[in-house]
């Protein structure tokens, strides 16, 4: 038998494991908005633990510039994201 991590483990005990998020959170125009985009791009895990969603800046898949131009792509109005 596999063991399971214990992070998987309460993953799928957690009620948040079954909260469905929105990419419409992502869009906007404050401050605010952008910052979480950031952070939830840089370090997914950070806003919630069970994510599939890898950690692009902290796992070093996309730099610091690399994130901010994602955060831009996805505020922009004009973007192909927002069409």
């Amino acid at each position: 038998m596999r063991a399971t991590s214990s992070r998987r483990r309460n993953c799928r005990t957690a009620p948040s494991a079954r909260a469905c998020t929105s990419s419409a959170r992502l869009r906007g125009y404050t401050d605010e908005m952008r910052k979480y985009a950031y952070g939830k791009i840089w370090n997914a895990e950070a806003y919630n633990a069970c994510t599939n969603m890898p950690r692009f800046g902290h796992g070093g898949i996309l730099t610091e510039q690399q994130v901010k131009d994602v955060v831009a792509l996805l505020m922009d109005p004009d973007s192909p994201v927002n069409k």
